[in-house]
């Protein structure tokens, strides 16, 4: 990036951070918590969004980048009124539907206008984010880096003046239905924000060190030093954390070959097949080796392709319940793609429980939770009326658009029409929002800069290694304490 590039990123981190605090959107779980749903909904902001034309958006319309990118801005009535009030500008000009000076506005741009590189699209938004189930705290766990870690990386150098206590990662169990960081509708209802909140820490200042799906819960590891977060991300594209995820899926998984009737005979696919590993029962495994392609960015949708990135995920069996016929499984992921095992689980034919998206249960699963988001919702529009606009925001947004935008909100005027046009119903939590998938524990391994040209085999144990176990204390997916210790056995196994 260039310098220019640089100073303007540390600019808009330094308005993030100013309007985070001024709005207090950086607040513990238990903030706008609903003791009896567990819901948590903040009240609404009035709020100034940007965006920055990436590339492939430069010879399209401004009209057509908002109607296709978007995915609240694809009713195109909703998006002519929005145009109507000059709520939408491109480099800080009002956007109209009519072309320039036919509206009589001669200072106003045509939603026809062609976009090219270095422009931005801004929207002024009564901002309402979507309800997360969460309990009244987060349970996180600071651990320190090894001091021979430390120096090893020469970490100290990268932050010059850190303590080595910054030299450290918090270990945080995310809830299902909570994203990892700011993105799309969240915002304060996101792990990142809760935890800082919660643990007294800046804003913007705990870095996510991978990726964990929404509908996931279980172990997010963060770090508040930029060094060890790459030092972290390194270390999982470089496989040498070893993660091992509890999955409850639908049906009785195969324990060894001779009880796979049930798997699918997807090995017609020549780039996708499943294999058996392991010896015997006690040590059996399912290993799938099936690319992944994400066919639909806008909705995160990915598919076993054979264009798809080189994929490959371990399984084996933990228990089988007969009452509820579903079976918990050990999921030990070898490459990390995007929804790799909730696809690969799908390839075998035993789709986790609840994953709509891939699977199993319907849309209308969750519809006895989605009255009460819908009623979290209108409950925080009702503050409505203190709606706060940031400081730093003041001269960015003016007293028209301040009154326009909550004028035109469809979730403070739409009622529960207005509520779900403006969320999916996984944000409203109707299905899809919770599946049975649980990162339980990753074994991190630091090695030593010297012994790096030896090469080992992938589970032999090296020497000159540093070692981290980090876990959290629940297994998700209602497994229970018993489950837990099958699942940390079935982890030694060698797989």
């Amino acid at each position: 990036a260039s310098a220019n590039q640089r100073s303007s990123k540390v600019a808009q981190r330094e308005k993030d951070i100013a309007e985070i605090r001024y709005l207090g959107l950086s607040a513990p779980p238990s903030s706008h918590r609903n003791p009896v749903t567990s819901f948590r909904c903040p009240p609404p902001c009035t709020r100034l969004l940007t965006s920055s034309v990436k590339g492939k958006w430069c010879g399209r319309t401004v009209l057509d980048v908002l109607s296709t990118e978007f995915a609240e801005l694809s009713d195109g009535q909703y998006v002519s009124t929005l145009l109507a009030q000059s709520l939408i500008c491109l480099n800080g000009i009002p956007v109209r539907c009519e072309a320039v000076g036919l509206d009589g506005n001669p200072g106003g741009i045509s939603a026809s206008a062609i976009l090219k590189n270095m422009d931005t699209i801004s929207r002024v938004v009564d901002w309402h984010e979507p309800p997360v189930a969460v309990p009244w705290s987060i349970s996180v766990q600071k651990i320190d880096l090894p001091v021979e870690v430390i120096d090893e990386c020469r970490l100290r150098d990268a932050e010059g003046g850190t303590t080595d206590e910054s030299f450290a990662v918090y270990c945080c169990d995310k809830p299902a239905t909570v994203p990892v960081h700011p993105a799309g509708p969240y915002l304060s209802n996101t792990l990142t924000m809760m935890v800082e909140g919660q643990e007294g820490l800046e804003p913007r200042s705990l870095r996510p060190c991978h990726r964990l799906d929404r509908c996931t819960s279980g172990l997010t590891i963060c770090a508040t030093s930029p060094s060890v977060a790459r030092l972290m991300q390194r270390s999982m594209e470089g496989g040498a954390v070893k993660k091992l995820y509890i999955a409850r899926v639908k049906g009785a998984f195969p324990s060894w070959k001779e009880s796979s009737s049930g798997l699918r005979a997807h090995n017609c696919n020549p780039s996708a097949f499943w294999t058996w590993g392991g010896n015997d029962d006690a040590s059996a495994y399912i290993e799938v080796d099936a690319p992944i392609e994400n066919i639909d960015p806008i909705n995160g949708i990915r598919a076993i392709r054979k264009s798809g990135k080189p994929s490959k995920s371990r399984f084996r069996l933990v228990s089988y319940d007969n009452c509820t016929d579903t079976s918990l499984v050990a999921c030990y992921p070898v490459t990390g793609r995007g929804h790799q095992l909730r696809v690969h689980l799908q390839h075998l034919g035993f789709p986790i429980n609840e994953d709509v998206q891939y699977g199993h249960g319907s849309s209308s699963s969750g519809s006895g939770t989605k009255a009460a988001a819908v009623q979290a919702v209108m409950d925080a529009s009702k503050c409505s009326a203190n709606n706060l606009r940031s400081t730093c925001m003041q001269d960015a947004i003016t007293d028209d658009q301040f009154r326009a935008a909550r004028d035109v909100c469809r979730c403070c005027n739409g009622g529960t029409d207005g509520i779900e046009a403006s969320f999916s119903a996984a944000q409203l939590l109707d299905g899809g929002h919770s599946i049975d998938l649980h990162a339980l524990k990753y074994k991190v391994t630091f090695e030593h800069k010297a012994k790096r040209k030896k090469r080992h085999k992938p589970d032999e144990k090296r020497k000159g290694q540093d070692v981290m176990d980090t876990d959290e204390g629940g297994t998700g997916a209602g497994a229970g304490a018993e489950a837990e210790a099958e699942a940390e056995a079935a982890a030694e196994a060698e797989v």
